[in-house]
């Protein structure tokens, strides 16, 4: 009786897990646009779940930031604007930087060396999607060297709402990923030789660098706006 009390648990788990990795890559991806309203029913359907794992999956999307539930009107997917992207930048130039200088010692050293010839590789460039999933995987992996799983927790939610801008607007020109491996490499050499204050200063100009070329494409395309 246990252990088929533990499968269905771990049964249940695993759906509710996949039914919001569903509408979270829905939302991330911006097939759900931002301001939009959400339809239980039709996500029940979408899913091919019952309401329960849904609602389990809406309530953990509200914590994370990516809708809100609204009382009496229902659930909307949360809009981007120009100050959430500001505080985005804000937050990750506090703590990047400070998780390389406080805790780079304990980054892997034969992973450092992999990311380090990952991004020597030019061809990097000429697939966006696999140069947005090096950089995703980077940036994780170094807040990951942390320890406190507040700082992690926040970032995840900084990071989906990233991911959220990189597809509405479509910045991924190869200049941005250019510029991108470029800092990639001055961070990792510095890690090599166990310079944490010159990594860490050498991560804050990356993202001081990545702002003001996200926010120049965005005003390009017209999108400041819209968003």
């Amino acid at each position: 009786m246990k252990t088929e009390r533990s499968e269905s648990e771990k049964g249940r788990n695993t759906l509710k897990y996949s039914t919001y990795e569903f509408i979270k890559n829905k939302i991330i991806c911006c097939e759900y646009e931002p301001g939009t309203f959400l339809n239980e029913e039709i996500l029940c359907e979408e899913t091919g779940v019952s309401r329960t794992p849904v609602r389990d999956a809406l309530g953990r999307l509200e914590q994370e930031g990516l809708v809100k539930i609204l009382p009496k009107k229902g659930v909307m997917i949360s809009n981007l604007s120009i100050n959430d992207m500001n505080m985005t930048y804000e937050f990750r130039l506090l703590l990047e930087p400070y998780i390389l200088k406080n805790y780079g010692n304990t980054l892997d050293t034969d992973e450092t060396l992999r990311y380090y010839q990952l991004f020597s590789d030019t061809k990097l460039l000429e697939d966006k999607s696999l140069s947005a999933t090096a950089d995703d995987d980077f940036h994780m992996w170094i807040v990951n060297a942390c320890p406190n799983t507040y700082f992690k927790n926040s970032y995840i939610a900084i990071h989906n709402q990233n991911l959220r801008y990189r597809t509405l607007s479509g910045i991924r020109s190869r200049e941005k990923a250019a510029d991108e491996q470029t800092d990639h490499l001055t961070i990792l050499s510095e890690c090599l030789k166990g310079n944490w204050n010159e990594a860490a200063e050498a991560m804050r100009q990356h993202i001081l660098n990545s702002k003001e070329t996200s926010f120049r494409l965005l005003f390009s395309q017209n999108l400041g706006g819209t968003l």
